[in-house]
């Protein structure tokens, strides 16, 4: 099956709301918290309940169901005059709205890694998941990949408490695999060590990175190694 992304792998825009109505099987909103104020991410959503398109959220930690307020309020928040030349107008966005909530929702943790980000997959790949999805539920999946001395060569360190950090880790860890044919990079977690035999160490500059202490513990160990 083809994945895309709406902002990278479309050359004209204007043929985004045709592709949600005709060409997918599942429309998978990465609800952030400035998603719903993004008229173009609105009319996808909208073009997808009109459409009876699946939908499937994958919740952030700062995102914030609408509720009946916010979503009466949205025409002060929201411009939908992109909207209009496509045939939507607000009351069909609020209609959306107040239908998005009904739909699986996935993936409501603070924390990014790769097992987590394959666990997401294989939800997405199987229909949804349970809005009960726990935390607790993803710390397990993490723990069932722990690093041993013959897993690793290259290491990552990321600002794990930034999403963006977070996930920019866990995309140069995969296009290192290309690169790499057995030692897989690693993304260190909070609770590791460096070990001695790491060879090469890879760092995510974010703001605030340094202000990390367990950045600033990495990186001093690091300095030690051969």
């Amino acid at each position: 099956r083809k994945v895309f992304v709406d902002s990278d792998d479309l050359c004209d825009l204007n043929v985004l709301f045709g592709i949600v109505q005709g060409q997918l099987d599942t429309l998978v909103v990465l609800c952030s918290r400035e998603v719903l104020t993004r008229p173009w991410c609105l009319g996808e959503i909208t073009t997808a309940f009109q459409n009876n398109v699946r939908l499937i959220r994958v919740s952030l930690p700062d995102f914030i169901t609408p509720d009946e307020h916010f979503i009466t309020e949205l025409p002060k928040v929201c411009n939908f005059l992109s909207l209009a030349e496509y045939g939507i107008d607000c009351a069909m966005v609020q209609e959306a709205l107040r239908w998005l909530p009904s739909n699986p929702l996935i993936f409501k943790s603070s924390r990014i890694s790769t097992p987590i980000m394959s666990a997401l997959a294989d939800k997405v790949v199987a229909g949804g998941g349970d809005p009960k999805y726990a935390n607790s539920e993803q710390e397990n999946i993490e723990s069932t990949s722990p690093a041993t001395d013959s897993d690793f060569e290259e290491l990552i360190i990321a600002d794990l408490s930034s999403l963006e950090a977070s996930c920019t880790a866990c995309i140069i860890k995969d296009m290192l695999r290309a690169h790499v044919r057995k030692k897989v990079p690693r993304i260190l977690q909070l609770e590791d060590e460096i070990p001695s035999f790491v060879r090469q160490v890879v760092l995510v500059c974010t703001n605030g990175v340094f202000k990390q202490p367990q950045i600033m513990a990495a990186l001093l160990k690091t300095s030690d190694l051969e």
